[in-house]
Order: structure tokens, then sequence, then C-alpha cells
């Protein structure tokens, strides 16, 4: 096998990267950028990355059940047949699908909240359509922008709004991997993008170790301390894939919570959601660093394994990260 040293990943492009939540989800790359040429015993070290990270998608017979209680009174009628027509498989389903989506936005008008919910979840799932054709990718742009321009400042810090719409899409967005890729695209559009994202994010880190939360709330970055301590203790071969969504998921709260400059001023009952010191950070770095060891005694002694190969990269990204964070707030 080549020398890691030798070798250009994905994840070396994804070092160089200015947006500090590409490394959370690799499939937000573009595909174009991606060198698949190296190779390790015939598999595409990429390729392995990739598939162990993409979205699973949702069909189009999802955006049928957003209809089964509940549509918008604007042009409900020919949404709902639309939606109906969708699911026929028609050979000109991506017409119609286009159809539909330019129907919905151009009757955006929620006036309560169950509208803006359905447009919410219509939104979310349109994102997550599998399939789609690429003219798509401006529409769900104009999606997002209404959805989040259209959501009031009340519910940025009222915990029973945030509960009520991020339990609403939690189901819906079917598995963390869809997950991080929704939060990706929903977090910088508004305080309440940011904040809706979080709720589900700390939702799926604390199923990570079996710890199922009741609603869906904020929490100060302290408590990664504790939830690291946890996962440290499972063993890598024997729960794989729950300690690689769980460095994908830390990684992703860790970087909106520590990295990123919200849009709009907090409100007090936030603060402390967001509130961390030197101390943490450091304390964080550290059981990041016994993890990542963790990982690279699990790939020598595995033959190589990929899999360990993939988590130990991603936490070399974190500390990395974590070590530029603790520079800058030694300053």
């Amino acid at each position: 096998m080549q020398t890691k040293n030798k070798r250009k990943t994905v994840l070396d492009k994804i070092k160089g990267s200015t947006d500090c939540v590409t490394k959370s989800c690799i499939y937000n790359v573009d595909m174009n950028l991606l060198d698949l040429t190296e190779t390790c015993n015939g598999d595409s070290i990429e390729d392995h990355q990739l598939s162990l990270m993409v979205q699973t998608g949702l069909s189009d017979r999802s955006l049928s059940s957003l209809t089964a209680g509940y549509l918008p009174p604007t042009n409900a009628i020919v949404i709902d047949k639309l939606i109906t027509d969708l699911n026929r498989k028609a050979d000109n389903r991506n017409a119609i699908l286009l159809n539909l989506i330019n129907t919905v936005i151009s009757s955006f008008n929620p006036v309560t909240r169950a509208d803006y919910l359905w447009y919410l979840q219509f939104t979310v799932t349109v994102l997550l359509l599998k399939d789609t054709p690429t003219s798509i990718f401006a529409l769900q742009g104009n999606l997002l922008t209404l959805c989040f321009n259209a959501s009031t400042t009340i519910w940025d810090s009222n915990p029973v709004k945030l509960d009520y719409f991020a339990s609403q899409l939690y189901d819906l967005i079917e598995g963390d991997k869809n997950l991080l890729f929704v939060t990706n695209q929903i977090e910088n559009r508004s305080t309440f993008g940011l904040h809706l994202s979080l709720c589900m994010l700390w939702k799926s880190i604390y199923r990570c170790v079996g710890e199922e939360k009741t609603m869906f709330r904020l929490y100060p970055p302290s408590n990664l301390i504790d939830l690291t301590k946890r996962i440290i203790r499972k063993k890598l071969d024997k729960d794989f894939e729950v300690v690689l969504t769980f460095i994908l998921l830390h990684s992703k709260i860790a970087s909106l919570i520590f990295h990123r400059k919200l849009r709009s001023p907090h409100y007090k009952c936030n603060e402390e959601f967001f509130a961390f010191d030197l101390s943490l950070i450091k304390t964080l770095k550290e059981f990041l660093e016994n993890l990542t060891a963790k990982a690279e005694a699990m790939w020598r002694n595995e033959n190589e394994n990929l899999d360990y190969l993939t988590m130990y990269e991603y936490l070399q990204i974190d500390v990395t990260e974590f070590e530029a964070l603790i520079r800058n707030l030694q300053k």
C-alpha cells in the first residue's frame, strides 16, 4: 500500500477548504474535483470514503406523506394532483417535478405555523430527492430562501417552537447521513436555520451514545466532553459505524458553535448554548487525540483497513482545527 504521505485523498483537499463544515460531509465536495486515480488494494480510497458518507436520499413517494393530513390553501388541488402524477413514475417525471416545485414557489404564502411547516417539509424533501435533474438546483435554492426568510425571530429562542419544527423534520429526513446534508444547506440561512440544525444534530449525537432525548433542544458545548468520553469507551471493531457517525456529528456541532459567526444577535436565553473557553477546547482536543490514536492503531493492526483510515483522517482534520482555534483564543 502507498504510504499516507504519498496519497492525495479527498480529505487532503478538504483540509485546505475555507468552509469549516465541508469536512463533515465529503459528499458536499464538487464531484469534478475528485481525483479517483489513487487506489489501495484495488479499491479507490476516495470511492470508499464517499460510499461511507453519501446521503441515502428520499424517493418521490416521500412527498405524498406531506399531503396526507394538510396542504396549504393556495393551489392545494393543483399541488396535490402534481404529487399524484409524480408518484405514477411517468416518463416525464422530471418535467412534472419541476412544474410542482415552480407551483409551490409561486404559491408560497404561509399564513399559519402549519402552513410554514408544510413548506419547510416540502423544501427539505426536495433537497433529498433521488435522481433529480441539474435544473432543480436553482429551484432548491429559491425554496430555501423563501422558507428561511419567512421564519420569524420569535422562533429563534423559543424552545417549544424549535422542538415542534425539529421533531417534524427529523423523522422525515431519515438518517444521519441525510441529516448532515440537510443541515449543511439550512444552517447558514438564518439564526432559526442554525438553531434548528443544532437541535436535530444534538438529538442524533445523543443517540450515538445510547441516550434518547425526548425533546429537540439546544445544549451547552460543554456537553460534548461527556459525550466524547462515552464514545471513546466503545470498541471500534464492533461499533465502527456508530463511532464514525459520532465523529461527523461532533465535527458539525463543533463547527457551528466554535467557528461560525451568527448573522444576527443572540438572545440572552441562548448565550449558554454558544459560550466556550480555552479550557473546554483543550479538553475536547485531548479526547479527540485519544480517539485518533485508537483509529490509527486499528488501521495498522487490521491490514490497513480503509474504514479505519477514513476515521483516522477525519479525526486528524478535527484535531488540526481545534489546534488552530486554541491558537486564536490564546492571542
